[in-house]
């Protein structure tokens, strides 16, 4: 795709009613708050239940309002909270990387799968999956990874899922369990969520969906609706935030990128290690760096459709009928050498002063009224997790193991290794 569009310019047609646009001005068009493109259909197939979640809600009005509902929960100034929680929770998985670096070497990948998985978890449920403790998934999660491959493949193939549904495969048969059981976890743990609440009142930080349990609170959202919620936010916010704190430790310990780690280092030689995120928070390398690692390696760089408006709309000159598709991929405005010099190359630099196009370019978490509502969460884990992974492991390098075919990026709607696996190991 990126290159189709640099042979042939920011306008390719990929199919009889899409358009893949990568010029910004019409980006910020399409994306902006309040923008006529609504979300396309598309996003509808993610979600087998009958209880819409915010991110694949179509009708912009209904969205808002959930937005509305949700805002309060997820701001930067209530997740501070939580924060001895995550701190817990990344702590963790960094004493079993440096205990598994020092035996031999370490699967940061797995471990940070773990990691933000239990503090998801315990953020929505009100509970830890304790994957961290077991060192395995819980069947719950393996669940969650099957369905999200499901709601992807059926995302593209659609008519033929349905049939698929009705073949006598044990297989099959067992895969359209998932959504059930699903369904039935999500709300039996919602429910214990509920109880605490009920009876020990609002005690301790509780979860996200807390305020939404509450009776007193008299909020709009079901014990389903409030389940889906939770279980989207558990996919949304476990594989994302453990690719993209993998991809940034892999791009440090690249042997071209030495002089970024030790400039991190130098950064974080007077924080002290017990640093609340307030103060990570204002150190600018590791901002820079978090961002650059973003900008070349976001776990949702893919096609965000939207459906031109009634009566058609003019983009870049061109006119484009109603009810197309249109779409941006951020893995290719973020690779556009108009704005970001030597793209493919990890500058962390280039954020001390970006420009104002580079700031427009940049939406690893979306864009618009639609951003993604857990952005300042995941930053927190990468600066967390960044950091502490450093203080604690320092002279780590990547293991033989780890190479430049392995991390080559697999990309099904969500980014990956191809390898499934990033291991490092101390330094000979």
């Amino acid at each position: 795709m990126l290159n189709q569009e640099i042979q042939k310019g920011p306008y390719v047609r990929i199919s009889p009613d899409e358009i893949s646009v990568a010029d910004l001005t019409s980006v910020k068009t399409i994306y902006r708050a309040g923008s006529t493109f609504r979300k396309a259909d598309w996003y509808q197939k993610f979600n087998e239940s009958p209880y819409p979640g915010i991110f694949s809600m179509i009708d912009a009005k209904a969205h808002a309002t959930r937005r509305r509902l949700f805002a309060q929960s997820f701001s930067k100034s209530s997740l501070t909270k939580f924060e001895p929680q995550i701190r817990v929770k990344v702590q963790t998985a960094i004493f079993k990387i440096h205990r598994d670096i020092q035996r031999a070497r370490a699967d940061v990948l797995k471990w940070f799968t773990f990691m933000a998985t239990d503090v998801i978890g315990e953020l929505s449920f009100g509970e830890s999956f304790n994957m961290l403790e077991q060192e395995t998934k819980t069947p719950y999660i393996r669940d969650l990874e099957t369905a999200m491959m499901i709601s992807g493949v059926g995302a593209e193939l659609g008519p033929l899922l349905k049939i698929a549904k009705w073949l006598p495969s044990r297989s099959v048969q067992d895969s359209l369990a998932i959504t059930k059981r699903l369904d039935q976890y999500g709300l039996m743990a919602i429910a214990n969520l509920k109880k605490h609440v009920t009876t020990a009142g609002d005690k301790g930080p509780g979860s996200l969906f807390t305020r939404f349990l509450d009776p007193a609170k008299n909020q709009e959202l079901s014990l389903p609706e409030i389940s889906v919620e939770a279980s989207n936010l558990i996919v949304a916010g476990s594989d994302t935030t453990a690719v993209s704190l993998t991809y940034l430790i892999w791009s440090l310990h690249r042997l071209q990128h030495r002089h970024i780690k030790q400039k991190l280092l130098e950064e974080f030689a007077e924080v002290p290690i017990d640093a609340p995120l307030a103060v990570l928070d204002q150190l600018p390398y590791l901002h820079a760096v978090i961002n650059e690692s973003l900008r070349l390696y976001g776990a949702a760089p893919g096609s965000l459709p939207r459906v031109t408006p009634k009566g058609g709309f003019k983009l870049g000159g061109h006119y484009i009928p109603e009810d197309t598709i249109v779409s941006t991929q951020a893995y290719t405005m973020h690779r556009d050498e108009s704005i970001f010099k030597d793209a493919d190359r990890f500058i962390p630099e280039r954020w001390e002063n970006p420009t104002e196009a580079m700031k427009d370019a940049f939406f690893p978490f979306g864009l618009g009224s639609r951003v993604c509502i857990g952005l300042h969460l995941a930053t927190s884990e990468l600066q967390l997790g960044t950091f502490l992974f450093l203080k604690n492991c320092p002279t780590a390098t990547l293991a033989e193991s780890t190479t430049n075919e392995s991390m080559e990026i697999e990309n099904y709607f969500l980014i990956a290794p191809k390898s499934h696996r990033c291991e490092l190991q101390e330094a000979k």
